[in-house]
């Protein structure tokens, strides 16, 4: 589906829909990159959206930005870090044809490191959460936003579980028996 090298891909389905998202580039742009996506409805319908988002420049080995959910409802949301201090959350309600853009401050104004490796995830209830890892080195932590809608979000703040650990980095959720449960790996510096 991908023109040129797509790198990667990330995925999320349920029983309305799967979408594929993955990075690719531009001719001629080798130190930027940008998502396209791929919607597949139950029914079969197929919509592939190019180059939705982006540029995302990057400077050496390029890494992966990118993390996809399908709602029940069928809308998808894909999450990206757009630079230093903002995270783009690309939504698409017309199964993939088109993406809106919101960014969110993952820094909020203050003088903090990057977020990177932003994922999202649908809640059980209801609602989303955004899960990043902040920091470089031996510092790393997890932050984390949430949204009723999917369009208005909070501020981004400390995931308290994390807060006095050794470096916490790599945050997954899942929900099981009416809960959310959100693992993280952890390491004693």
């Amino acid at each position: 589906i991908s023109l040129d090298q797509g790198k990667f891909p990330v995925s999320d389905f349920n029983d309305r829909a799967a979408v594929i998202v993955w990075q690719e580039h531009k001719d001629n742009e080798k130190n930027n990159t940008y998502l396209s996506s791929l919607y597949i409805s139950s029914s079969g319908e197929q919509n592939l959206c190019r180059f939705f988002a982006g540029p995302f420049s990057f400077a050496g080995e390029e890494p992966s930005l990118s993390s996809v959910v399908v709602d029940s409802s069928g809308t998808v949301f894909a999450v990206a870090p757009v630079d230093s201090e903002f995270i783009g959350i690309y939504r698409s309600v017309d199964g993939g044809k088109t993406y809106s853009e919101t960014l969110i401050d993952s820094k909020n104004n203050r003088d903090e490191k990057n977020v990177v490796a932003p994922r999202i995830y649908n809640l059980g209830k209801g609602g989303y959460i955004i899960l990043a890892a902040r920091g470089g080195g031996d510092v790393l932590s997890i932050y984390f936003s949430i949204s009723e809608d999917g369009i208005n979000w909070s501020e981004f703040k400390p995931f308290p579980p994390a807060e006095n650990l050794g470096a916490s980095f790599l945050p997954v959720h899942l929900y099981s028996g009416g809960k959310d449960y959100i693992v993280f790996q952890s390491m004693y510096m």
